[in-house]
């Protein structure tokens, strides 16, 4: 078995979980959660982030609480997109209205296509630039839940972080939404010790560690007639 195969059951088995009615398919979700949960704790390929730092954030994402972690632009505020509650979390604690869609990062592209329809161009642009800083506007997929992206458009952003710690986190704990941590109309922060200045215990688990930028990811639309750049940044496509 790879390492990449012990995590990609896992935030499917959640989102299947979440949305059977089916007692006996809650119960076989359930044993093939905690299945994934021991390999988890057991495996020994871990290189660059801790297993119990990794651990415990999964575990919360799990419980609808926030992590801070660490990505190749800002250091950012993550949670489970599946759970609508706790996007709803991210937008209380950095005073910030629940109208502007969070983009979702991904570990890969597989991910990504677990939630939005790529087209040609848009595999030519993530074979290109990621893992890295360009977030792509996709159409989301009819399985996407709703309340991801823009609900209007039924569009989703999708970004692949260069970033090895951020990337160990998606492959464990699936697709996970994230912002800059920061309060609106701040700065956002550079680290998991300024982040936890300023959130304290609204997040749960402070992933160690800085961003590797300073600046947000480029967006680019590819849902338009002509690709559009909704917002500039470190990549141009």
């Amino acid at each position: 078995m790879g390492p990449g195969s012990v995590f990609f059951p896992s935030w499917k088995i959640l989102f299947r979980l979440g949305e059977s009615k089916d007692a006996a398919e809650v119960r076989k979700a359930r044993r093939e959660l905690a299945t994934c949960d021991s390999r988890l704790a057991t495996r020994d390929y871990l290189v660059a982030m801790d297993s119990k730092v990794l651990s415990d954030a999964c575990a919360a994402v799990r419980n609808g609480d926030l992590v801070g972690v660490p990505t190749d632009t800002l250091y950012g505020i993550a949670a489970d997109p599946f759970n609508e509650d706790a996007l709803a979390r991210i937008f209380e604690v950095k005073g910030r209205p629940g109208v502007k869609p969070l983009a979702i990062l991904v570990a890969d592209l597989d991910q990504a296509q677990q939630l939005a329809a790529f087209s040609d161009r848009a595999i030519e642009l993530a074979e290109t630039h990621w893992p890295g800083a360009l977030t792509l506007v996709l159409p989301k997929l009819a399985t996407t839940p709703e309340w991801l992206g823009d609900r209007a458009r039924k569009t989703i952003g999708l970004r692949s972080p260069d970033h090895p710690d951020t990337r160990e986190f998606l492959r464990a704990a699936g697709p996970l939404a994230v912002t800059s941590a920061n309060m609106v109309g701040q700065s956002a922060v550079g680290d998991d010790e300024a982040a936890q200045e300023l959130f304290g215990p609204d997040i749960a688990v402070y992933v160690p560690g800085e961003a590797l930028g300073d600046a947000a990811s480029t967006i680019l639309d590819l849902t338009q007639p002509a690709e559009w750049v909704l917002r500039d940044g470190p990549v141009t496509p």
